[in-house]
């Protein structure tokens, strides 16, 4: 599930609604909470409905709409799914993660042509997605690595397009490559993206646990 950011402002609405202290307002955040709930309480029904409501109620709020989109995907209405998720994008064009989603929706459904150029055209707009990298790979493995690698031969200054193809060698089972690639774009980046370096950071660590793990079989 989508977890909306609290604002500071709404920590207050958010103890109140802890404490179940009504009335609470008509608001996309009260009915996003009561689909989360919904969720937990495997009411995949209501949580729908929910998660609708607080979507018409703050139509401008893109994390909203996405919790609509992946709450019908976990329903398995994956037509409907996508038709709300590609209205979702006529509003929110810039939304990368709406845009891969889209393309796992297609995936689901077996569409795996359309589901590929979908997530290649995420890749090229931001390579550090790396859902969009293992969906690609899973929908055309030989296509979509040969794509990513002649991506990385041609950028190789590209922090992000480094990393996607260091993911590309995790999945491959190449490790100690994918550990030299994730390294290059942590030292690089730690100055200048903070963010991308601790993103890495932790893909980093995840495969020299595989490593460690992998040398400690007998």
């Amino acid at each position: 599930a989508i977890f909306v950011k609290i604002c500071p402002e709404n920590q207050d609405f958010l103890a109140r609604y802890k404490r179940r202290e009504l009335p609470l307002p008509e608001s996309g955040l009260t009915y996003y909470l009561y689909g989360r709930d919904a969720m937990v309480a495997n009411d995949q029904e209501q949580s729908i409905k929910d998660f609708r409501r607080a979507a018409e109620l703050e139509p401008d709020r893109e994390e909203l709409q996405r919790s609509y989109v992946l709450s019908l995907a976990q329903g398995e209405f994956y037509e409907e799914a996508i038709l709300v998720c590609e209205q979702s994008i006529a509003r929110f064009p810039e939304s990368m993660d709406l845009q891969v989603e889209k393309g796992r929706l297609l995936a689901l459904i077996g569409k795996n042509l359309e589901a590929y150029a979908q997530l290649k055209k995420v890749f090229l707009s931001a390579p550090e997605k790396l859902t969009a990298v293992d969906l690609m790979l899973q929908t055309n493995p030989q296509e979509g690595a040969r794509f990513i690698e002649s991506t990385y031969q041609k950028n190789r200054n590209n922090m992000k397009v480094v990393m996607a193809m260091g993911r590309v060698l995790e999945l491959a089972g190449q490790l100690a490559e994918s550990e030299r690639l994730y390294f290059e774009v942590v030292k690089e980046s730690q100055f200048n993206d903070r963010a991308l370096a601790n993103y890495c950071g932790r893909r980093l660590q995840g495969v020299q646990r595989k490593i460690k793990a992998k040398q400690a079989k007998p």
